[in-house]
């Protein structure tokens, strides 16, 4: 990866489940300044989150200067479900996803078989990749063992993200997730595309990011 990073950070606006659509903002930063917003929409609990990414980067000025995009979750909108995979291909962008909390992933299957016919193919994108916990804090990151089962629900408040990736290594995703932590567990990205997209939705920013 390029040493001079230029990231786009990912985010959906608050929602409810009546909504049909959803805001999502993205961030365009260098690790010491910002340096544009994208706004686009998604179908809560479609099936465009993944084409909406490639919007964001093939569909506007800065795509062509991207290293890597970073997405708050696999998820945009509910359960409208990105594919790495086919993002990275359509792009030649690599693409990285953290979460607090580590997936609940029996929760999140018994959920999509509830409420999806189309159930089996969310959850193969979902699934397809080894989330992988990483702890930060104080501007680093570092890969656990993996061994622990860890504390479950909110363990990320305590200093480590859940990451899955496409078109980087494991090392490559550390040292993005270094670059860009400022305080707190999130990256910058991430987490200033979280507090503007809450803002559009709600007229200021809020909530936890």
């Amino acid at each position: 990866m390029k040493p001079n990073l230029h990231v786009l950070g990912v985010d959906e606006g608050p929602f409810s489940w009546d909504d049909e659509r959803v805001p999502v903002v993205g961030v365009v930063m260098r690790p010491e300044y910002i340096d544009g917003f994208i706004v686009r929409h998604a179908k809560v609990d479609g099936d465009d989150a993944t084409d909406m990414l490639v919007s964001m980067v093939k569909g506007t000025r800065f795509g062509l200067t991207l290293n890597a995009v970073m997405v708050d979750g696999i998820t945009i909108g509910g359960f409208n479900v990105v594919d790495l995979k086919a993002f990275h291909e359509r792009t030649g962008v690599p693409i990285l996803t953290v979460t607090r909390d580590r997936p609940e992933e029996k929760d999140i299957k018994d959920a999509l078989a509830k409420h999806f016919k189309d159930w089996e193919r969310r959850w193969a994108l979902m699934s397809a990749y080894s989330t992988v916990p990483i702890k930060v804090g104080k501007g680093r990151a570092t890969a656990r063992d993996g061994k622990g089962k860890g504390r479950g629900k909110g363990e990320g408040v305590g200093g480590t993200i859940y990451a899955n990736f496409v078109g980087m290594s494991l090392d490559e995703a550390k040292g993005l997730i270094r670059r860009f932590i400022v305080r707190g567990n999130l990256p910058e990205p991430v987490r200033i595309a979280h507090l503007m997209a809450t803002a559009i939705v709600k007229g200021e920013s809020g909530g936890k990011a």
